[in-house]
């Protein structure tokens, strides 16, 4: 029996707090066996993530796990040689992961003694008191400047842009290390 067992993280990190995020599972048949039983586990930090839906549905869904017994019942077939199965995962993200090592929670899925994870980077966007700011246009760039009345328990600033008028575009995250 051979096949291979992927998790990708759909939702672009990182997310906000209460925001949904989706994963995609694929099992892939990739030896020349018929596939019968097909049982997988979507491990999860409860602590981090509760889980909304899945397509297809579950048989399990407890805090921290989601099980599917057999997908070829999910599925209404065996995984024939050369096909896939997709699962698809949604969860809302409950809790900052900025403390965590990578500052991710892992998410584990697994079928049959493999398993691949992926992580999610949450975060709660916490707000300071402006004492200053200021903005210089030199050239074409833009040179921001303030300062805060208070910076307890905040760890750094992350900045957004986005071009007036188009309110309808989500804002774009500014990578680069200031």
């Amino acid at each position: 029996m051979a096949f291979a067992l992927s998790k990708v993280l759909n939702t672009a990190p990182p997310v906000r707090l209460g925001e949904a995020v989706t994963f995609t599972i694929r099992i892939t048949n990739t030896g020349t066996t018929v596939l019968t039983n097909v049982p997988l586990t979507d491990t999860y930090s409860n602590a981090y993530m509760t889980f909304v839906t899945a397509s297809p549905a579950p048989d399990n869904p407890d805090p921290g796990q989601v099980v599917w017994h057999d997908l070829t019942t999910n599925f209404g077939t065996d995984l024939l040689p050369g096909e896939m199965f997709e699962v698809v995962v949604e969860f809302f993200v409950k809790i900052d992961t900025t403390g965590l090592p990578d500052e991710s929670a892992i998410n584990i899925a697994s079928s049959m003694g493999i398993s691949d994870t992926a992580g999610i980077q949450a975060f709660a966007p916490t707000s300071v008191q402006l004492a200053t700011r200021n903005v210089d246009y030199i050239d074409s760039s833009v040179i921001l400047r303030w300062e805060t009345a208070d910076e307890t328990n905040v760890g750094g600033f992350m900045l957004y842009r986005q071009v007036a008028g188009q309110n309808d575009e989500e804002p774009e995250l500014i990578t680069e290390k200031m």
